[in-house]
Order: structure tokens, then C-alpha cells, then sequence
């Protein structure tokens, strides 16, 4: 319902509310409407506490220049106000995770005290229940932000569930229908997504953000974890393992 509220926004302009359109539907498909009559328990969690990190398929795209490529989403949830960042990449390797990392905490204006990411192999090299071994890389990262990396358990999708849910909304809302010509408007588009009424609107009273006035961007309020002013951009190290040949003595 959310997606369908988000596109018509979006594409027609519609002078209607979300509740307007709920109401047309329960009126109208009142078999859909029972469908989204879901009570779900969420675990109480404190603003800062923590964040949620997945990646996400969007799907196919023609690159003009190189022809079809697969694209993906670096999602970020954060555990309260379950606001959201959103980068689209084409590559999921190591500089591309960590420097989604630090555009996002950019982007909120504070770090999340403990992030919860996928056992990606960028991040984790490792999965442990008591002691993962995290991705040098990640982990200095973490390290100069002063924040816990703590990845979910491995095949268990509920412990980020937060991050797990969003994906289809957002593949159907910002990505499904439409075209780009580069990888920058790719960015640009996921961002005004972002920044649309419709999205950043949906915060939490007393949560970990609060929405500024129209046309400012929304700037997170978690628990002062570190001041901005303190902040320095890290340089994302590349680390990787060489495996060197073994030769054997021929025996004659």
C-alpha cells in the first residue's frame, strides 16, 4: 500500500492522503485490505542504539556504455525511527562497502552505536556466534567511528529484520519503471527519493530523527554518540591475501 501511495505521488500527483487511499481500498478490495490487518511485535530499541545494513537486488540495467549490469542497494535502517539511507552500486566489494559507510553517516549526521550488517564477505570473512572475525578493512573502519560491528547470525534473517522488510518497497517504489543514464543520476534519484515527502515523513515521535521544515534535509537526533565537528573522513584501506604458487620437484 505504502509502494502504491509512494508511485502515484510520484508519477500522477494525486491530492490524496495515504489514509484516503487505505480507505478506497478497503471500500473497494476489502480482501486486499484484510491482507494488510497485520499486528507484528517490534522489540523496543533506544535512539542511537543501532542500525540494520543489507544489500539489496534491484534489478537489470542497460549501461549505455558496457550493456546490461546488475544493480544493488546499500541499505541502511536505523533501529527506532527506522530511517532510512538508500545507495545503489554496481560493484559489491570492499571499497564500495566501506565507503557507503561513510557517506551514510554523513548523510545522518551521527553513528549508530552497534551496527548489524549481513555476513557479506566485504564485511565479515568469518560468521561466529562469539567471536566473528570482521574484515580488516571494516574494522578499522568501525574503529575510527567508535562503533561496535556486530553482524547477525548467519542464515538467520530476523536478526535484521529491520532492513530485510524495506527492500521490496523500495525495488517497487524508487527502482521498478524506471530509466537511468549513469550510475550519478542512479545516485541522485535514490536520494530525492529519500528526501520525498512521503518517505522521510514516516519518523517516530521522540525518536532518533526528527523532520525539519520542508525543503531541509532531515538530520538524525540519536544519542550523541560523537560531535560532528570531531569527525574526520577515514581513508578506506584495501587489504587482500596473495596466495603464492607451490612448485613440486619433478621426480625423473
Amino acid at each position: 500500500m505504502a509502494a502504491i501511495n509512494q508511485r502515484l505521488r510520484d508519477e500522477h500527483g494525486p491530492e490524496c492522503s495515504a489514509s484516503s487511499l487505505r480507505r478506497y481500498v478497503r471500500a473497494k478490495l476489502p480482501e486486499e485490505a484484510r491482507r494488510e490487518q497485520v499486528v507484528v511485535l517490534r522489540e523496543p530499541a533506544s535512539p542511537g542504539e543501532g542500525a540494520q545494513i543489507d544489500y539489496g537486488s534491484m534489478g537489470i540495467w542497460t549501461d549505455p556504455k558496457s550493456g546490461k549490469r546488475r544493480v544493488w542497494a546499500f541499505v541502511m535502517v536505523l533501529a527506532t525511527s527506522r530511517h532510512m539511507f538508500v545507495r545503489p552500486v554496481l560493484t559489491m566489494d570492499q571499497h564500495a562497502w566501506c565507503t557507503a559507510h561513510v557517506e551514510v553517516f554523513e548523510f545522518f549526521g551521527d553513528v549508530p552505536a552497534r551496527l548489524v550488517p549481513d555476513n557479506l564477505r566485504t564485511g565479515v570473512e568469518r560468521p561466529d556466534l562469539y567471536d566473528p572475525k570482521i574484515n580488516r578493512a571494516y574494522a578499522e573502519l568501525g574503529e575510527h567511528y567508535g562503533t561496535l560491528v556486530d553482524p547477525a547470525r548467519s542464515r538467520k534473517p530476523r536478526d535484521k529484520r529491520r532492513v530485510e522488510r524495506p527492500v521490496p518497497y523500495l525495488r517497487d517504489s524508487w527502482w521498478r519503471g524506471r530509466d537511468f543514464t549513469s550510475p550519478e543520476e542512479m545516485c541522485k534519484a535514490a536520494l530525492a527519493w529519500r528526501y520525498s515527502a512521503s518517505v522521510s515523513g514516516r519518523l517516530v515521535p521522540g525518536g532518533e530523527c526528527t523532520k525539519l521544515q520542508a525543503g531541509r534535509r532531515s538530520r538524525c537526533r540519536s544519542s550523541p554518540i560523537r560531535s560532528p565537528v570531531s569527525w574526520s573522513v577515514p581513508t578506506t584501506g584495501r587489504w587482500c591475501s596473495t596466495r603464492w604458487p607451490t612448485t613440486h620437484p619433478r621426480s625423473c
